[in-house]
């Protein structure tokens, strides 16, 4: 009687459910996204001549909405794209001088 007792325990972990692994990876996706979120990047391309730095403002809401403000270069100042999934847009600053 007191093996059994020892005994018995050790099955109940043994028969505990565990996540699998696309379980596990859907939790950390969730854990991921957020309902709206903003952050501040820069991107640097390296061509054959030149290297170009742009640098970005982008605000999210979600996975499928995005609006992105580039910041510089100076040329690509106040250019500005609207992405949702269906279509995606970019609106270009007009000068009057």
């Amino acid at each position: 009687m007191i093996a059994f007792f020892l005994f018995l325990p050790g099955f109940c972990i043994a028969q505990a459910q565990f996540p699998d692994a696309k379980e596990i990876l859907s939790r950390i996706d969730q854990n991921m996204t957020s309902e709206s979120r903003f952050y501040s990047s820069s991107m640097i391309i390296h061509g054959r001549r030149t290297t170009l730095t742009f640098k970005l403002k982008t605000w999210t809401a979600g996975e499928k909405k995005s609006f992105t403000e580039y910041i510089f270069p100076v040329r690509e100042q106040g250019t500005r794209c609207l992405n949702s999934m269906i279509s995606f847009g970019s609106i270009l600053p007009v000068l009057i001088g």
